[in-house]
């Protein structure tokens, strides 16, 4: 998670004194509040399978939580769940939120993987932190389940930047 430093663009002539007035200015300038992401709940697809000659899919609405399997996917139960982040950063600023295009999960107990992409956010970017300097958002996304994959729980890492627009 990185912060990205506001550039100032000055307009005028070419001029050494408005060089030095710049230069002043530029040193006078407050640096904007270290952007801080709490993890408040981890993504959770819950217990799943898929068909023996079917592929299929399980879906975690970033929106409403919901779950849903597609084609061959088997949903065995267990906790599912969103990913909710707070972003903590200085007052009225516009953020971005940077989710990435694809993992890959391991099963918990096993040596199986599956592909997870499609990740949304429930909100467009860029955000606004507001008079408190604060948002929650939510992410979900798209597990892909191979033929014949067998019932198992998965994990890894999911890498979300924030940086300030």
């Amino acid at each position: 998670m990185t912060a990205g430093a506001p550039a100032i663009v000055f307009a005028g002539d070419d001029d050494d004194d408005d060089d030095d007035k710049k230069d002043k200015k530029d040193n006078h300038q407050k640096k904007k509040k270290k952007l801080k992401l709490k993890v408040k709940s981890r993504l959770e697809f819950g217990t799943v399978a898929s068909d023996i000659a079917v592929p299929g899919t399980v879906i975690i609405n970033a929106s409403t939580g919901s779950k849903t399997v597609t084609g061959g996917a088997i949903d065995f139960g267990g906790h599912h769940r969103r990913i909710k982040l707070q972003i903590k950063g200085e007052r009225y600023s516009i953020v971005y939120v940077t989710l990435p295009s694809s993992i890959r999960l391991k099963q918990k107990h096993g040596h199986g993987t599956a592909l997870v992409d499609g990740f949304t956010l429930n909100q467009s970017n860029p955000l606004n932190l507001g008079h408190d300097g604060k948002e929650t958002v939510y992410v979900g996304a798209i597990m892909h389940l191979n033929a014949n994959q067998p019932a198992a729980k998965y994990r890894g890492r999911v890498d979300i930047e924030v940086d300030y627009q």
